[in-house]
């Protein structure tokens, strides 16, 4: 069991027997030198060319203060290796050297210290190294250990993913402007990735563009519809004997598609499954700045909002509130106001906004924007604790993912298109800057957070390169979704569906059609008493006009997807939004809950109806205690995705294809490693960036 990934436990490690001059069993053990790791002894895997690296904590239990000396007492011919002292984010400091001096460590005080390891280049894959440390204190206390890696030329996999984050966004110059210089970028570190891989302008995402949907998709190549996943964090289970609705923590287990309910792999489970050309050594984890991320890649009890089974889920699953040992505790934080702000005393969308502004009471409205960093940590959190996952486990599968710029979109709007935003005659400040679909929108602190976004990505970019892997493994940079400002105008579907009467000769009231309607911000769904109801409550919601106070003029600002349409991937309205997979496969259309259902609230029940909103309306809040926001997702109009890959058997360019999704990354990926794809990925190879001069 792999407890130490989420508690702290005690260390205990074995004196060398050659130093202590042993013969016998018999083993002394200390807690002066300890290997930082949710399983120290494993070997790490590393490609001849790069290097790897191990975190090592010294303590001094006392009494009083120390002096310590710590050494490399042995390396494997054919391998080289350097201490170094480990900064906060355990990056070595200084340069490497065979020993380390430590002249003064206060009682109870640690210090830690960089291994690094780095075979040679005329190693060959398999060959493995050992390399003991040995470190003395001047109370006469001694520690050991040893630590292991092997050759490993498979190229490691990272994933990248920025919340909300819209393409678009690269265009800009660091306030917001058109054709920037290119010093002058606001995403300076992801257009440079962009520029050195294979970009697709032209990605997109699945419906319901939202997050779980369709991070789920990018890890496992899987549409929304073939995984079951309709919703974010919860899924809707049925009703109980009291009528009540019955709603479940959203687990890999309950993610199950076709006839017969087989569970769907993502590139975690893949990369351990000898089945598809996985190894059971390979050691994944996942980072996510959501809370609720997490659980999609984890086999505990949905009644557990943080129950993980450690023999079935990667190696590491983090968040705020769950993490290795090793990571710090997230701090509050203002979400308008990242550390990369360089007028956060003066401008009025973090800590100096007006005191009765709209936008101040959307924000601090929302209990998560900053103040309760366990559920919704900053993205300086995730990149910082991400390089610490980095020097002491160095994973072989990777997923880091950034919430912040999705945050801060819900509430102040989003900033990706200039000419949606009025200067009012101060160019210098766009804090006063209005937009012309929601005067409560902000676009100064959006810049801000996606400057920090990129910022933070450049972090770990920097580090791939740092430790000679960027051009040796796979490397994905993506977005789940992008976002649209929201008009402050909501549209009510009970109403409409009300007033629709949908009765030949009597007329129905919502109650007596609809069993479970809900809804917020851009999207909601429908259960009905009666499914045959669906084509007809369909056409009352499409049917709804309004008039448009910015375009001026009388719109349908709904669309709704039954059954029937998402099986084809064909809106009466909209026409084409999805792929269609063949019988009862597409996009949306769940087989294993829609055409398999239970009654006993074992399995999720999916909706008749998906409902999306047009125009920059709003559906009514289903619930009173969530936050009104001026941005959101989820409909046609959010379905750009940020989209690049980088790998050595991928070219780089521009990759201008209509047809590309998130689920074609990881059977592309599949295919260029030779490993078979399992039945449940939907998604196309991205033959155009194989097998093709670099």
């Amino acid at each position: 069991m792999k407890l130490t990934t989420f508690y702290l436990t005690r260390v205990v490690i074995i004196l060398s027997l050659a130093m202590l001059g042993l013969t016998s069993a018999a083993l002394a053990v200390t807690d002066i030198l300890g290997v930082l790791s949710v399983n120290p002894d494993r070997a790490h895997r590393v490609p001849v060319g790069a290097k790897t690296t191990f975190v090592l904590k010294l303590y001094n239990a006392g009494p009083g203060h120390v002096s310590s000396e710590v050494v490399l007492s042995s390396v494997t011919q054919g391998w080289a290796a350097e201490l170094a002292v480990a900064n906060a984010n355990f990056q070595p400091t200084g340069s490497g050297s065979p020993m380390l001096n430590f002249p003064d460590i206060t009682e109870n005080e640690s210090r830690y210290i960089v291994v690094t390891v780095t075979p040679d280049i005329y190693l060959e894959a398999g060959q493995s190294c050992s390399v003991q440390v040995n470190a003395a204190m001047s109370n006469g206390t001694n520690g050991s250990v040893s630590v292991q890696a092997i050759v490993n030329n498979q190229p490691k996999m990272y994933f990248i993913s920025i919340d909300g984050c819209s393409p678009l966004y690269m265009r800009l110059g660091r306030h917001g402007n058109k054709n920037p210089n290119s010093d002058d970028l606001l995403m300076p570190n992801i257009f440079r990735f962009w520029q050195e891989s294979a970009g697709f302008p032209n990605a997109r995402d699945s419906l319901p563009a939202v997050t779980d949907p369709n991070m789920f998709c990018l890890l496992s190549g899987s549409w929304p519809g073939t995984a079951g996943l309709a919703s974010v964090g919860l899924y809707f289970k049925g009703w109980d004997s009291q009528g009540q609705e019955v709603n479940g923590r959203i687990t890999s287990d309950a993610l199950r598609y076709g006839a017969d309910g087989q569970p769907v792999l993502s590139v975690f489970d893949v990369a351990k499954d000898p089945v598809y050309g996985g190894d059971p050594d390979t050691f994944t984890a996942l980072i996510s700045g959501k809370w609720f991320l997490v659980n999609l890649f984890s086999t505990g009890p949905d009644t557990d909002p943080y129950g993980f089974n450690s023999e079935t889920d990667p190696d590491i699953l983090a968040n705020g509130y769950l993490r290795p040992y090793y990571l710090t505790q997230p701090q509050p934080y203002v979400l308008g106001d990242p550390i990369t702000d360089d007028n956060a005393q003066s401008d009025r969308d973090g800590v100096n906004i007006f005191p009765l502004s709209e936008y101040r009471k959307i924000l601090y409205g929302m209990s998560d924007a900053g103040d309760s960093p366990g559920a919704y940590p900053s993205d300086r959190w995730v990149a910082e604790s991400s390089l610490r996952i980095i020097a002491v486990e160095d994973p072989d599968v990777f997923a880091v993912h950034f919430g912040s710029v999705d945050k801060i979109q819900h509430a102040a709007g989003s900033a990706d298109l200039p000419q949606e935003w009025i200067d009012p005659g101060t160019p210098d400040v766009l804090w006063d800057d209005i937009n012309i679909f929601n005067r409560n929108a902000n676009r100064e602190p959006v810049l801000d957070v996606v400057y920090e976004a990129d910022a933070c990505t450049g972090l770990i970019l920097n580090e791939f390169e740092a430790r000679g892997v960027a051009d040796k493994s796979i490397i994905v940079l993506a977005s789940d979704h992008s976002a649209r400002t929201y008009m402050n105008i909501h549209v009510d579907p009970k109403a409409i569906i009300d007033a629709a009467g949908l009765g030949d000769a009597v007329e129905r009231s919502t109650a007596e059609v609809v069993r479970r309607i809900t809804g917020w911000q851009e999207t909601g769904t429908i259960n009905l008493w009666d499914s045959n109801d669906a084509p007809a409550v369909a056409a009352a919601l499409e049917n709804y006009t309004v008039f448009h106070p910015v375009l001026q003029q009388d719109v349908k600002p709904l669309i709704a997807i039954t059954r029937t349409e998402m099986a084809s991937g064909v809106d009466s309205v909209i026409g084409r939004f999805g792929r269609d997979g063949g019988p009862l496969r597409g996009e949306m259309y769940s087989e294993w809950l829609i055409d398999h259902p239970v009654d006993n609230n074992t399995k999720a029940v999916w909706p008749d109806i998906f409902i999306f909103t047009r125009y920059r309306f709003q559906l009514v809040k289903e619930k009173d205690s969530l936050p009104k926001v001026c941005g959101g997702h989820s409909g046609k109009e959010t379905m750009k995705a940020l989209l690049a890959i980088r790998g050595p058997d991928f070219s780089r360019g521009i990759f201008d294809v209509q047809e590309t999704s998130l689920a074609d990354v990881v059977p592309t990926i599949y295919q260029s490693l030779g490993w078979t794809s399992p039945g449940n990925v939907d998604g196309r190879i991205l033959s155009e960036i194989l097998s093709q001069p670099q």
